[in-house]
């Protein structure tokens, strides 16, 4: 087995089909060359472990749920603006007074 020795980073977006919590994990990845020329990708969390897939060890952070998907990169691009506008609405600042929270509708 010959490892290509350009890891790459990519950053995947998981979706808990539990809660429907959302988070992003960075991975490095590296490719191999297997027994017979194969081609294979490793994967590398951020706690150093080695992967053959993202979502080998995926859990959810907040429920502890493993009903784990990967979103699509243009599906996740679209969750993180929604939740980035979200939070955006439910910070309200006051004339001249720190921020607050908005009233719920």
């Amino acid at each position: 087995m010959t490892a290509d020795h350009r890891p790459a980073s990519e950053t995947f977006t998981f979706v808990c089909g539990h809660c429907g919590h959302t988070w992003d994990v960075l991975f490095r990845v590296t490719s191999f060359t297997g027994r017979g020329g194969s081609v294979g990708r490793a994967y590398i969390d951020e706690r150093g472990r080695v992967l053959t897939t993202p979502l080998a060890r995926a859990h959810c952070p907040d429920c502890g749920g493993r009903d784990v998907r990967v979103l699509a990169p243009e599906l996740a691009a679209r969750v993180h603006a929604a939740e980035h506008a979200l939070h955006a609405r439910a910070r309200v600042r006051a004339p001249n007074g720190p921020d607050r929270a908005a009233p719920r509708p």
